[in-house]
Protein backbone atom coordinates (compact mmCIF):
# COMPACT_ATOMS: atom_id res chain seq x y z
CA UNK A 1 0.00 0.00 0.00
CA UNK A 2 2.92 2.47 0.81
CA UNK A 3 4.57 1.74 -2.41
CA UNK A 4 1.06 2.32 -4.57
CA UNK A 5 0.39 5.49 -2.32
CA UNK A 6 4.11 6.57 -3.63
CA UNK A 7 3.52 6.40 -7.25
CA UNK A 8 -0.32 7.69 -7.00
CA UNK A 9 1.96 11.04 -5.78
CA UNK A 10 4.30 10.83 -8.38
CA UNK A 11 1.64 10.55 -10.86
CA UNK A 12 0.25 13.72 -9.52
CA UNK A 13 3.47 15.91 -9.36
CA UNK A 14 4.35 14.94 -13.05
CA UNK A 15 0.78 16.04 -13.99
CA UNK A 16 0.63 19.66 -12.13
CA UNK A 17 4.72 19.58 -13.65
CA UNK A 18 2.95 18.73 -17.56
CA UNK A 19 0.67 21.99 -16.77
CA UNK A 20 2.58 24.81 -15.71
CA UNK A 21 5.04 23.98 -18.96
CA UNK A 22 2.05 23.59 -21.07
CA UNK A 23 1.49 26.01 -24.16
CA UNK A 24 -2.16 27.63 -23.29
CA UNK A 25 -2.76 29.52 -25.88
CA UNK A 26 -0.73 27.55 -28.45
CA UNK A 27 0.91 30.34 -30.55
CA UNK A 28 4.03 28.74 -31.52
CA UNK A 29 4.71 28.52 -35.35
CA UNK A 30 4.95 31.18 -38.22
CA UNK A 31 2.67 34.27 -38.50
CA UNK A 32 2.33 37.11 -40.71
CA UNK A 33 3.23 40.77 -38.87
CA UNK A 34 1.79 44.40 -40.30
CA UNK A 35 3.63 46.93 -38.27
CA UNK A 36 2.30 49.90 -39.52
CA UNK A 37 2.80 48.99 -42.70
CA UNK A 38 5.84 46.91 -42.27
CA UNK A 39 5.29 43.30 -43.10
CA UNK A 40 7.84 40.33 -41.35
CA UNK A 41 7.29 36.47 -41.25
CA UNK A 42 7.22 35.95 -37.29
CA UNK A 43 8.31 32.69 -35.99
CA UNK A 44 7.37 32.14 -32.52
CA UNK A 45 8.35 29.69 -29.89
CA UNK A 46 5.94 29.58 -27.09
CA UNK A 47 7.62 28.38 -23.32
CA UNK A 48 4.28 28.41 -20.31
CA UNK A 49 4.61 32.01 -20.20
CA UNK A 50 7.15 33.12 -22.38
CA UNK A 51 7.98 33.73 -26.09
CA UNK A 52 11.00 33.95 -28.05
CA UNK A 53 11.20 34.42 -32.06
CA UNK A 54 12.68 35.41 -34.89
CA UNK A 55 11.25 38.13 -37.35
CA UNK A 56 12.06 37.79 -41.12
CA UNK A 57 11.27 40.86 -42.95
CA UNK A 58 9.11 40.46 -46.58
CA UNK A 59 9.41 44.03 -47.78
CA UNK A 60 12.37 45.74 -46.29
CA UNK A 61 16.57 45.06 -46.84
CA UNK A 62 17.37 44.63 -43.39
CA UNK A 63 18.70 41.44 -41.32
CA UNK A 64 16.40 38.63 -39.16
CA UNK A 65 15.94 39.95 -35.73
CA UNK A 66 15.42 38.06 -32.36
CA UNK A 67 12.35 39.03 -30.42
CA UNK A 68 11.43 38.03 -26.59
CA UNK A 69 8.21 38.59 -24.75
CA UNK A 70 5.68 36.97 -22.95
CA UNK A 71 2.09 35.93 -22.43
CA UNK A 72 -0.56 37.07 -19.31
CA UNK A 73 -3.26 34.70 -18.43
CA UNK A 74 -5.94 36.95 -20.01
CA UNK A 75 -4.44 37.09 -23.17
CA UNK A 76 -2.10 39.47 -22.88
CA UNK A 77 1.02 40.07 -24.83
CA UNK A 78 4.39 41.89 -25.04
CA UNK A 79 7.36 41.28 -26.73
CA UNK A 80 9.94 43.72 -28.01
CA UNK A 81 13.00 43.76 -30.74
CA UNK A 82 15.75 46.18 -31.47
CA UNK A 83 15.78 46.75 -35.58
CA UNK A 84 18.67 49.12 -36.92
CA UNK A 85 19.32 50.51 -33.86
CA UNK A 86 15.57 51.37 -32.59
CA UNK A 87 14.15 49.60 -29.85
CA UNK A 88 10.09 48.59 -30.17
CA UNK A 89 8.00 47.25 -28.04
CA UNK A 90 4.67 45.34 -28.78
CA UNK A 91 1.66 45.17 -26.68
CA UNK A 92 -1.65 43.90 -27.02
CA UNK A 93 -4.07 40.60 -26.94
CA UNK A 94 -4.70 37.78 -28.76
CA UNK A 95 -8.22 37.40 -30.64
CA UNK A 96 -10.97 34.98 -28.26
CA UNK A 97 -14.00 33.54 -30.02
CA UNK A 98 -14.44 32.43 -33.59
CA UNK A 99 -10.10 32.89 -34.51
CA UNK A 100 -8.83 32.43 -30.90
CA UNK A 101 -5.12 31.83 -31.01
CA UNK A 102 -5.21 32.49 -34.97
CA UNK A 103 -5.15 36.40 -34.80
CA UNK A 104 -3.36 39.24 -32.28
CA UNK A 105 -3.41 43.19 -32.43
CA UNK A 106 -1.80 45.98 -30.86
CA UNK A 107 0.16 48.98 -29.95
CA UNK A 108 3.71 49.32 -31.66
CA UNK A 109 5.85 52.33 -28.89
CA UNK A 110 8.58 54.02 -30.54
CA UNK A 111 11.27 55.82 -28.89
CA UNK A 112 9.90 59.72 -28.30
CA UNK A 113 6.58 58.45 -27.27
CA UNK A 114 5.45 57.42 -30.69
CA UNK A 115 2.96 54.71 -31.08
CA UNK A 116 2.07 52.99 -34.15
CA UNK A 117 -0.32 49.93 -34.63
CA UNK A 118 0.28 46.39 -35.55
CA UNK A 119 -1.53 43.14 -36.48
CA UNK A 120 -0.57 39.61 -36.43
CA UNK A 121 -2.16 36.00 -37.87
CA UNK A 122 -1.59 32.81 -39.27
CA UNK A 123 -1.02 31.70 -42.83
CA UNK A 124 -3.78 30.21 -43.98
CA UNK A 125 -3.80 26.76 -44.01
CA UNK A 126 -5.15 23.80 -46.31
CA UNK A 127 -4.68 21.84 -49.66
CA UNK A 128 -4.53 24.24 -52.84
CA UNK A 129 -6.83 23.30 -56.27
CA UNK A 130 -6.06 21.09 -58.54
CA UNK A 131 -5.35 23.59 -61.10
CA UNK A 132 -4.79 27.34 -60.37
CA UNK A 133 -5.69 29.79 -62.64
CA UNK A 134 -3.26 32.37 -63.70
CA UNK A 135 -3.43 35.88 -61.95
CA UNK A 136 -4.83 38.27 -64.09
CA UNK A 137 -2.63 41.69 -63.50
CA UNK A 138 -4.14 44.83 -64.40
CA UNK A 139 -1.67 47.16 -66.47
CA UNK A 140 0.12 49.46 -64.12
CA UNK A 141 -0.60 53.20 -64.73
CA UNK A 142 2.57 54.80 -66.54
CA UNK A 143 3.69 57.58 -64.20
CA UNK A 144 6.30 60.39 -65.28
CA UNK A 145 9.74 60.73 -64.08
CA UNK A 146 10.10 62.88 -61.60
CA UNK A 147 13.55 64.72 -60.85
CA UNK A 148 14.32 67.21 -57.55
CA UNK A 149 18.20 68.64 -57.74
CA UNK A 150 19.43 67.53 -53.93
CA UNK A 151 23.07 69.03 -54.07
CA UNK A 152 24.84 71.04 -56.47
CA UNK A 153 28.66 69.96 -56.77
CA UNK A 154 30.42 71.56 -53.93
CA UNK A 155 33.87 70.99 -52.34
CA UNK A 156 35.07 72.69 -49.08
CA UNK A 157 37.80 71.86 -46.48
CA UNK A 158 36.58 70.50 -43.54
CA UNK A 159 38.53 73.56 -41.19
CA UNK A 160 35.67 76.12 -39.70
CA UNK A 161 32.75 74.12 -41.53
CA UNK A 162 30.31 73.78 -39.37
CA UNK A 163 29.56 70.74 -37.46
CA UNK A 164 26.87 68.26 -37.69
CA UNK A 165 26.37 68.01 -33.95
CA UNK A 166 23.69 65.26 -33.51
CA UNK A 167 25.70 62.86 -35.35
CA UNK A 168 28.67 60.93 -34.12
CA UNK A 169 31.29 58.87 -36.26
CA UNK A 170 33.24 55.58 -34.76
CA UNK A 171 36.52 56.23 -36.10
CA UNK A 172 39.59 57.46 -35.53
CA UNK A 173 39.31 60.79 -36.86
CA UNK A 174 36.96 63.72 -36.36
CA UNK A 175 34.14 62.03 -34.34
CA UNK A 176 32.09 64.93 -35.18
CA UNK A 177 31.46 65.02 -39.00
CA UNK A 178 30.88 68.57 -40.88
CA UNK A 179 28.25 69.54 -43.74
CA UNK A 180 29.67 69.65 -46.84
CA UNK A 181 26.85 71.74 -48.07
CA UNK A 182 22.94 73.08 -47.07
CA UNK A 183 21.13 70.06 -46.20
CA UNK A 184 18.12 69.21 -48.42
CA UNK A 185 14.57 68.84 -47.55
CA UNK A 186 11.79 68.40 -49.72
CA UNK A 187 8.91 65.42 -50.47
CA UNK A 188 8.09 62.39 -52.94
CA UNK A 189 5.35 60.40 -53.75
CA UNK A 190 6.29 56.86 -54.88
CA UNK A 191 3.77 55.62 -56.96
CA UNK A 192 3.17 51.36 -57.48
CA UNK A 193 5.86 50.10 -59.54
CA UNK A 194 8.49 53.24 -59.47
CA UNK A 195 11.92 53.10 -58.03
CA UNK A 196 13.39 55.92 -55.94
CA UNK A 197 17.13 56.91 -56.78
CA UNK A 198 19.94 59.20 -56.71
CA UNK A 199 21.77 60.31 -59.74
CA UNK A 200 24.36 62.47 -60.72
CA UNK A 201 22.21 63.82 -63.26
CA UNK A 202 18.51 65.12 -63.86
CA UNK A 203 17.96 62.00 -66.64
CA UNK A 204 19.04 59.39 -64.10
CA UNK A 205 22.25 58.15 -66.26
CA UNK A 206 25.17 59.51 -64.48
CA UNK A 207 27.02 58.20 -61.08
CA UNK A 208 27.09 60.40 -58.34
CA UNK A 209 29.98 60.73 -55.36
CA UNK A 210 30.07 62.22 -52.36
CA UNK A 211 33.73 62.19 -50.30
CA UNK A 212 31.97 61.33 -46.75
CA UNK A 213 28.54 59.90 -46.55
CA UNK A 214 24.75 60.87 -47.22
CA UNK A 215 22.28 60.97 -43.88
CA UNK A 216 18.67 60.60 -45.69
CA UNK A 217 15.51 60.93 -43.39
CA UNK A 218 12.15 59.73 -44.73
CA UNK A 219 8.98 60.82 -42.43
CA UNK A 220 5.54 59.45 -43.21
CA UNK A 221 3.05 60.53 -40.91
CA UNK A 222 4.76 59.42 -37.47
CA UNK A 223 6.77 56.80 -38.96
CA UNK A 224 10.81 58.09 -39.76
CA UNK A 225 13.30 55.82 -41.21
CA UNK A 226 16.82 57.14 -41.54
CA UNK A 227 19.49 55.37 -43.76
CA UNK A 228 23.41 55.90 -44.48
CA UNK A 229 24.79 56.31 -47.68
CA UNK A 230 28.58 55.77 -48.45
CA UNK A 231 30.89 56.34 -45.20
CA UNK A 232 32.98 53.31 -45.64
CA UNK A 233 32.68 50.59 -43.23
CA UNK A 234 32.78 53.43 -40.18
CA UNK A 235 28.99 53.23 -38.11
CA UNK A 236 27.14 56.35 -38.27
CA UNK A 237 25.76 57.48 -35.34
CA UNK A 238 22.37 60.07 -34.99
CA UNK A 239 21.50 60.91 -31.81
CA UNK A 240 23.40 58.35 -29.91
CA UNK A 241 21.86 55.78 -32.17
CA UNK A 242 23.28 53.88 -34.99
CA UNK A 243 21.98 54.27 -38.10
CA UNK A 244 21.25 51.47 -40.87
CA UNK A 245 23.83 51.54 -43.95
CA UNK A 246 22.41 50.84 -47.54
CA UNK A 247 24.31 50.47 -50.61
CA UNK A 248 27.96 50.39 -51.24
CA UNK A 249 29.95 51.81 -48.89
CA UNK A 250 32.66 53.66 -51.51
CA UNK A 251 32.83 57.72 -52.90
CA UNK A 252 31.69 56.63 -56.17
CA UNK A 253 27.59 55.08 -56.88
CA UNK A 254 26.00 54.64 -59.89
CA UNK A 255 22.32 55.42 -60.07
CA UNK A 256 21.09 51.89 -59.69
CA UNK A 257 22.73 50.84 -56.90
CA UNK A 258 20.18 51.74 -54.32
CA UNK A 259 16.12 51.62 -54.90
CA UNK A 260 14.64 53.57 -51.55
CA UNK A 261 11.17 52.46 -52.74
CA UNK A 262 11.03 49.53 -50.54
CA UNK A 263 11.38 51.55 -47.52
CA UNK A 264 8.90 54.05 -48.54
CA UNK A 265 4.99 53.59 -48.32
CA UNK A 266 3.04 53.80 -51.99
CA UNK A 267 0.79 56.79 -53.22
CA UNK A 268 1.77 59.06 -50.06
CA UNK A 269 3.62 62.10 -49.77
CA UNK A 270 7.10 61.60 -48.02
CA UNK A 271 8.76 63.67 -46.56
CA UNK A 272 12.76 63.98 -47.02
CA UNK A 273 15.77 65.21 -45.50
CA UNK A 274 19.67 64.48 -46.68
CA UNK A 275 22.76 65.80 -45.64
CA UNK A 276 26.09 65.51 -47.35
CA UNK A 277 29.05 65.01 -44.38
CA UNK A 278 32.89 64.89 -44.10
CA UNK A 279 34.42 63.54 -41.96
CA UNK A 280 38.03 63.27 -40.57
CA UNK A 281 40.92 65.32 -42.14
CA UNK A 282 40.66 66.82 -46.00
CA UNK A 283 38.69 68.28 -48.04
CA UNK A 284 35.21 67.30 -48.32
CA UNK A 285 33.07 66.85 -51.55
CA UNK A 286 29.74 66.12 -53.25
CA UNK A 287 28.89 66.30 -56.90
CA UNK A 288 25.44 67.27 -58.68
CA UNK A 289 23.09 64.72 -56.93
CA UNK A 290 19.29 64.44 -57.93
CA UNK A 291 16.72 62.08 -56.62
CA UNK A 292 14.33 60.62 -58.77
CA UNK A 293 11.33 58.51 -59.26
CA UNK A 294 11.36 56.60 -62.44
Amino acid sequence: MRFLRILCVAAVVLSLSGQANASPFGLSGEWKLNANGWTYKMVLLEKGDQLEGVLHPLNQQSSDTQMTGKISPDGRIEFSVDLAGVSQSYTGYIFQGGTKNTAMAGLLSLPGNQQLGWFAERPVQGAQPAVTPAPYYPPQPAYPTTSINVFSAASLPMSGNEKARRFEVDTIFDKVPCYITPGFRGEVVVQPGQKLLLAGNAEGTADWRVSGFLFIEFQSGYSVRRLVVGGGNDRIKYEGRFVEKVGPRGVYHSPGSIDFAPYLPQNTTVYVKIYALHYGPGVGSVSNVYLLTK
